[in-house]
């Protein structure tokens, strides 16, 4: 007889409205000026 282990996973990143509780930190983190920007995905 097999033995199974339920393994419960979670995303390692959040999902794409997961930030507004992070918006503080972010905007402190924020450049006053920036040429150009590049989304990268």
């Amino acid at each position: 007889m097999e033995t199974y282990i339920k393994v419960e996973c979670k995303p390692f990143l959040k999902w794409a409205g997961g930030k507004s509780q992070l918006l503080p930190e972010l905007l402190k983190r924020q450049p006053s000026h920036y040429s150009c920007y590049y989304e990268p995905f």
